[in-house]
């Protein structure tokens, strides 16, 4: 590498993207969990970031159509 960039014809060496079982492990919601959590998403007074963050879970989960 010349000042930090790969030489030419030569491709950066990356390490394997790990499968799904060795990252975090898919969680499963109830169905009360999810009902709940919705209701507390489509409160006025509730921001749907802090309604997500109180909840443990990121807020794309919670998108709502409107």
């Amino acid at each position: 590498m010349i000042s930090g960039k790969p030489l030419l014809g030569w491709s950066t060496i990356s390490t394997p993207t790990p499968s799904r079982s060795a990252k975090a492990k898919r969680r499963n919601y109830t169905k009360e969990f999810k009902q709940e959590s919705v209701q507390l998403a489509r409160r006025a007074d509730v921001e749907l970031a802090r309604a997500a963050n109180d909840l443990g879970i990121h807020k794309w989960l919670l998108w709502l159509p409107t």
